[in-house]
């Protein structure tokens, strides 16, 4: 049962894509810009600045870092988001947004950190 959470809630999320227009809402495109800006770019940064000054990680490990936190937002949100009723278009706009400028952002990182 544990080995089908991930595909499961990939389904379910791809599931909420099905018919239905992402970012259509005007008032949820500046939060939804937001949450990727901080997911894709703040998080790494943040994550560099603690591996490299505080931690003092250098090469493979400090990519890793790095990379980690500029990977996209969780199935989990949309997961939670469905579960309560509470937020369901915004947290499957976020992730993905989230989702679809990820790569560029990690490619991004590849460059700099190589």
């Amino acid at each position: 049962i544990g080995g089908s959470a991930v595909p499961k809630i990939l389904i379910a999320f791809g599931m909420s894509l099905h018919g239905t227009k992402p970012r259509q809402r005007k008032g949820d495109r500046r939060t939804v810009f937001t949450v990727a800006v901080l997911k894709n770019i703040v998080m790494p940064i943040i994550a560099f600045l603690l591996s490299y000054f505080v931690m003092g990680f250098r090469g493979a490990t400090l990519y890793a870092c790095v990379v980690l936190a500029a990977l996209p937002t969780g199935q989990n949100v949309y997961n939670y988001a469905a579960r309560y009723n509470v937020g369901l278009t915004f947290a499957r706009d976020g992730i993905l947004m989230s989702t679809m400028t990820s790569p560029i952002f990690i490619a991004v990182i590849a460059a700099l950190l190589s």
